[in-house]
């Protein structure tokens, strides 16, 4: 490495020495609740940290002005994929220049093997540095890095020239994916060659399978047994000499079993600093178990005061994209060749599902980050407002079996209509096609032969409407709110163009509407019989 130098201004590779000397200097950048992490903490941790990361020191005659350091998160057959950790500076009024001179210098550093960067930048100084050396926005994280308080953050990306002669083309994605990778790779200038997936299916989220944790030693001995097939989930936090070995304790391995034996395994590292579970691995003998085995960790997590899940996964695996955005995971960065696999380097992405709310504080952007987040931050709110919603759509029967995505496309295609007390929602006999879930408030059931009597008494979580939603049939009742209540309206024109992309939510549905239909007509005859 070769110091570069601008005025009184040197920028130079750092050492061990230098990372004791910056802490109080990364404490003024980000909170007394980072130095008093493990990794600062612990002696053997941080010296093992600073003796396997690239550092890059500015200073003066001063001493030093700021810092960053280039993670090495991926190494195969010499070519490595690194991240940019978030920088520390001391002088505000020179602040990009000393972030793009840092930049620049880790770019030149690391020369030919330093192919990508990820990283995510603050303040709008630094962001039109870090534009000016090549960074591009790729992603937008709402509300999930934690320091002084929650924070959302424009990820970017570098790409090296070599990276592009050995990007694998023509991605395959599904199409929630589209309008991000449109965004992202016209930045790179490349042109969009992906092939839209709209016959994707995600693997199935039900099986009969046993959970449990499993020790490092059973997945070793799982993962002897299985075929090396290429990655869906993209692993990359390799067994490498990455600062990462020391986080080794905070990852969590999980497996199915069937029949006794292990039929699937999936991992994930939980920060509790953070608090974000990130999926790491995830691989199957037979590969139905897939979906099964994301939909556990899922749940499994909610328990662990996590603010998101997060995983990485590749472009070129439609049905693992399918699965977790029926899972409610949303895409928040496309990232052209960043994996390394073989001689290749694929496409991939970075899908978050949040489980708080998706704050944000708009600070300035860039023009280019700035679309970028406001292309993402309308989908992660709209996912935000539905959850009250949605909640109360996974408790009910009639939508069992639906993972969040597929409850929101359900939602999308619905509408919400307000009724106040004493209106009508529909009148016997008439001919419709829409099925209602109370949100809020009552509506009651009755029919003409029975003299208009109150027969059913329907509250919130109810479902009503569905066998003419069904059958097309004349209504065989007259609903009526009994109070002011909202109620969340399903067509079924809109339902079926919903099928013709969703069909297994399809198939779910009608499966799940024909059981409840059966046991309400055998719960109405037996109350016949023992009158």
């Amino acid at each position: 490495m070769h110091d570069m130098q601008a005025s009184d201004l040197i920028v130079r590779a750092g050492d061990a020495n230098d990372f004791h000397s910056c802490v109080p200097l990364i404490e003024k950048n980000y909170g007394q609740s980072v130095v008093t992490s493990p990794l600062f903490q612990n002696q053997e941790l941080f010296d093992l940290y600073a003796e396997n990361v690239i550092a890059v020191i500015a200073q003066n005659a001063r001493g030093i002005l700021g810092g960053l350091s280039v993670v090495q998160i991926q190494d195969w057959d010499g070519t490595t994929v690194s991240e940019l950790c978030r920088p520390f500076i001391d002088d505000n009024t020179n602040s990009a220049v000393i972030r793009l001179m840092m930049e620049t210098a880790a770019i030149s550093f690391s020369q030919g093997s330093f192919w990508c960067m990820f990283d995510c930048f603050g303040p709008l100084p630094w962001q039109e540095a870090a534009e000016s050396c090549g960074f591009r926005p790729a992603g937008w994280y709402p509300n999930i890095f934690l320091l002084h308080e929650r924070t959302s953050v424009i990820a970017y990306h570098w790409m090296h020239p070599q990276a592009r002669g050995h990007r694998r083309p023509a991605p395959e994605l599904i199409p929630e994916i589209e309008p991000l990778a449109r965004l992202v790779l016209a930045s790179f200038e490349i042109p969009f060659d992906a092939t839209l997936r709209e016959d994707a299916v995600s693997y199935p989220s039900h099986a009969s399978l046993v959970w449990e944790e499993l020790d490092y030693v059973s997945v070793a001995k799982y993962l002897q047994t299985i075929p090396a097939t290429p990655a869906e989930v993209l692993v990359l936090l390799q067994d490498t000499v990455t600062p990462f070995k020391m986080q080794a304790e905070r990852f969590r391995f999980f497996g199915a079993r069937q029949a006794g034996q292990i039929v699937g395994i999936i991992g994930c590292n939980h920060d509790t600093q953070q608090q974000t579970a990130t999926l790491t691995h995830l691989y199957a003998s037979v590969p139905a178990t897939k979906g099964w085995l994301c939909r556990k960790l899922v749940e499994e997590s909610a328990g662990w005061h996590t603010a998101a899940i997060q995983t990485t996964l590749s472009g070129f695996s439609p049905r693992i994209q399918k699965t977790f955005a029926d899972l409610g995971f949303i895409p928040a960065a496309y990232l052209p060749a960043f994996f390394v696999e073989g001689e290749q380097r694929l496409d991939a992405i970075k899908m978050i599902k949040l489980l708080g709310p998706c704050n944000d504080h708009h600070q300035p952007l860039t023009p280019a980050a700035g679309n970028l987040r406001s292309l993402l931050e309308e989908r992660f709110k709209t996912c935000e407002l539905g959850l009250p919603i949605l909640h109360l759509l996974k408790s009910l029967h009639g939508f069992r079996g639906l993972g969040d995505g597929e409850l929101l496309h359900l939602m999308e295609a619905s509408t919400q209509k307000f009724y106040r007390q004493g209106e009508r929602v529909f009148q016997e006999g008439e001919t419709q096609l829409e099925m209602y879930v109370v949100i809020r408030g009552e509506v009651h059931l009755s029919v003409t032969a029975a003299g208009d009597r109150v027969l059913d008494r329907l509250k919130k979580g109810s479902i009503f409407g569905e066998l003419a939603f069904l059958n097309g049939k004349p209504r065989a009742a007259t609903a009526t709110a009994a109070a002011d209540s909202l109620l969340l309206v399903l067509h079924r024109d809109s339902f079926d163009r919903l099928v013709d992309r969703e069909q297994h939510l399809g198939l779910m549905v009608f499966h799940n509407i024909a059981t409840d239909l059966s046991e309400k007509l055998q719960a109405r005859t037996a109350r016949l019989f023992h009158r």
